[in-house]
């Protein structure tokens, strides 16, 4: 965040159907974008069984946010990790990539290691040392104690979803700024104590949910608002992954709530209710339980008073492609690969002409979220980050999940 004072993660999650990663080369030129010279690590390090975070095939993409504040992570397939150790050291030892990129030289001012596995035996004595190489300022032994620094400003929480109230109730009532991975909460319930929350302390609390930031659906949007399409009428969702039977991975695993609707629905039904003109409030569905009794496959109709409806296929154990088309009176929209879209055609109902749309870039998807994060906390005005929409599409899924009978162990959502 240009010129706010730090940006710190609490522990790394992986988005869905690896949407949050990123190839390194669009990693540097993001951080030149972003004229960024101060970087933050916070290594936090949470229980990841084998370590599976070092294959080859993971250990070539970053997970990060980007700013002032700047977190190295790696994506693994038993649980999440971040890059610490030999990771660090390539990135910092490697300052001349940076300076080459535009982004000046790195300087790591904040560090926080915590247990991790017993073999890999973390203790303060190796932060403290790891710190020093680095010139680090200061060492945390507890990420806890973030959350009351008053050098940060933001924390952005990336965490099962399961666990993000807690972290979230802990960031407000510490008068700190909240971006929340999607799902925001479990549920509805969850939802309105947070909002509660950053009300009581003036503090912005909101979903980092692409659809909200990536500059095409702005665009769009504009152009259904201009009427020169007609009104919507229906719009049709597909998105499904192929994943293997892991019962204890995050995809199936209801102890880190598990499931499509939370993992992927929720990119579906964020673009349906930003394209109706009010929320649907007539909702039908099926769905199909994994082995573990999270939701693997689901179908569900949506309809508002003014008659526009939706249509959303879901899967975690087929592949569909990520598709939406929203039909309007006198065209209508498609966009493939639509959680971090950058293009879209609009077909002429009448001509069937194509026009090609495109605006902003794939890669920069997390730089989006964080301009419009960054201009809600400096203007006080959180309109640009959809909460609205957010909570809509939240009482969607947990209505969804009621009807189903799916609840996660030990949530309350009475």
């Amino acid at each position: 965040f240009h010129g706010l004072v730090g940006l710190h993660l609490v522990v790394p999650d992986a988005a869905a159907d690896g949407l949050g990663s990123l190839p390194l080369h669009q990693f540097f030129t993001l951080v030149a974008a972003l004229h960024a010279h101060i970087f933050v690590f916070d290594l936090v390090d949470f229980p990841v069984g084998e370590q599976q975070c070092f294959r080859k095939r993971t250990a070539g993409r970053v997970w990060f946010q980007a700013g002032r504040a700047f977190v190295l992570l790696l994506k693994t397939q038993g649980g999440f990790c971040l890059a610490a150790g030999g990771i660090v050291d390539f990135f910092l030892d490697r300052d001349a990539l940076f300076r080459q990129s535009g982004a000046g030289s790195i300087q790591l001012v904040s560090l926080c290691f915590r247990f991790v596995d017993v073999r890999l035996q973390r203790t303060h004595e190796k932060a403290v040392t790891f710190a020093e190489k680095y010139q680090v300022a200061k060492v945390y032994d507890d990420f806890h104690e973030m959350f009351t620094d008053p050098d940060v400003d933001v924390i952005y929480i990336t965490t099962p979803h399961n666990t993000h109230i807690g972290f979230v109730r802990e960031a407000l009532k510490n008068k700190k700024h909240v971006l929340c991975e999607k799902s925001i909460t479990l549920n509805s319930l969850e939802l309105e104590e947070a909002l509660a929350l950053a009300k009581e302390n003036d503090v912005i609390f909101a979903e980092a949910m692409t659809i909200w930031h990536m500059p095409i659906y702005k665009k769009l949007w504009n152009i259904v608002k201009e009427g020169a399409l007609g009104k919507v009428q229906i719009i049709t969702m597909n998105f499904g992954s192929f994943k293997e039977y892991d019962m204890k991975n995050r995809f199936f695993n209801l102890n880190l709530a598990g499931g499509a609707m939370l993992d992927i629905g929720v990119y579906a039904l964020s673009i349906v209710r930003s394209f109706m003109d009010e929320t649907p409030t007539n909702i039908l569905s099926q769905w199909k339980p994994s082995p573990t009794g999270s939701d693997e496959q689901a179908t569900v109709l949506l309809q508002n008073s003014q008659g526009q409806m939706a249509t959303v296929a879901l899967s975690m154990h087929s592949k569909q492609p990520k598709r939406a088309m929203i039909s309007c009176e006198k065209g209508y929209i498609e966009i493939m690969e639509y959680p971090r879209a950058d293009k879209a055609v609009i077909v002429d109902a009448e001509t069937g002409e194509r026009t090609e749309i495109t605006e902003g870039e794939t890669g920069n998807a997390l730089y989006y979220e964080m301009l419009d994060m960054e201009q809600a906390v400096r203007s006080g005005n959180a309109n640009g980050m959809h909460l609205e929409y957010t909570k809509d599409v939240m009482d969607i899924m947990t209505k969804l999940r009621k009807d189903w009978g799916m609840k996660y162990p030990e949530e309350n959502w009475d």
